[in-house]
């Protein structure tokens, strides 16, 4: 061989050699990618269904409607990024998981809680309290309920489950506060709403007049729904978590869970 076609066949071979090396980059991106969107869709997938397990098995009566969203807020933004249900654990003596006070509100104990981990906001917990006997204040006084729950939360005897591990965290702009938050958000929504029941007890609206579930209702009780939207942003898998801390790849999953009782007439 001359050596220019040696040069030639050299050129020739770095080109094929390149272009390999380019298809097996690709090639790895792309599984990946598509290993890191299966990861982040399994977590959403066990979250999802933890959360809906337990509400759809929630407690709830004319005193408390099962579940409760707590707001934090920062700046003028409000993060609705704590969901309390009262769901009383199942114990070799208590095999149904019956509430102490099935007429009245629930004990500490019997709560579940699920918000970002304070410090480690990408977590996304479960959290329990089975040694806290006390009851619980008014479904209506957020303020107090915040605190206590603050307190649960940051308790050492709480049992403290990670759901997922994969929150995306960002910081509130606009504000002075550097603190990153879970992008995690509940919502509810209730039929007959906690307005219309009042308006009711002040027999400022009449019975067959609430927005009873699926206009269901009797003489003497009417079907109440209590309605959950789960929003929440994971990342693509956990070697996503540090090499994207802006979160640009995020994913966003949706979900709802629904608990239906039944509100007696004469209940106030």
């Amino acid at each position: 061989m001359t050596l220019t076609e040696l040069v030639i066949a050299m050129a020739i071979l770095t080109m094929i050699v390149g272009t390999m090396a380019m298809l097996a980059k690709a090639v790895q991106q792309n599984s990946d990618y598509g290993d890191g969107h299966g990861e982040a869709a399994q977590h959403a997938r066990v979250t999802f269904g933890r959360i809906s397990r337990t509400v759809n098995e929630a407690s709830a009566n004319a005193s408390f409607p099962g579940l409760l969203v707590l707001s934090t807020q920062v700046g003028t933004w409000q993060f609705p990024d704590t969901l309390v249900v009262w769901h009383p654990q199942r114990t070799a003596s208590n095999p149904l998981g019956t509430p102490s006070a099935p007429a009245g509100l629930p004990l500490f104990q019997e709560l579940v809680i699920y918000c970002p981990q304070p410090g480690s906001p990408n977590n996304l917990l479960e959290i329990t309290d089975p040694g806290d006997t006390r009851t619980v204040p008014a479904w209506t006084d957020l303020a107090d309920w915040s605190t206590q729950i603050a307190a649960v939360i940051a308790s050492k005897t709480s049992c403290q489950t990670v759901l997922t591990d994969l929150l995306r965290t960002a910081v509130v702009t606009g504000t002075s506060n550097t603190t990153p938050r879970g992008m995690i958000r509940f919502v509810t929504r209730m039929q007959p709403s906690a307005a219309q029941w009042t308006s009711y007890q002040q027999a400022q609206l009449a019975w067959g007049s609430l927005s009873w579930a699926q206009s269901i209702y009797g003489a003497t009780t009417g079907l109440r729904q209590v309605w959950l939207r789960i929003e929440m942003q994971l990342l693509p898998g956990e070697a996503s978590v540090p090499t994207d801390p802006t979160g640009n790849g995020a994913i966003p999953f949706f979900g709802s869970a629904t608990l239906y009782y039944q509100m007696p007439r004469g209940s106030t």
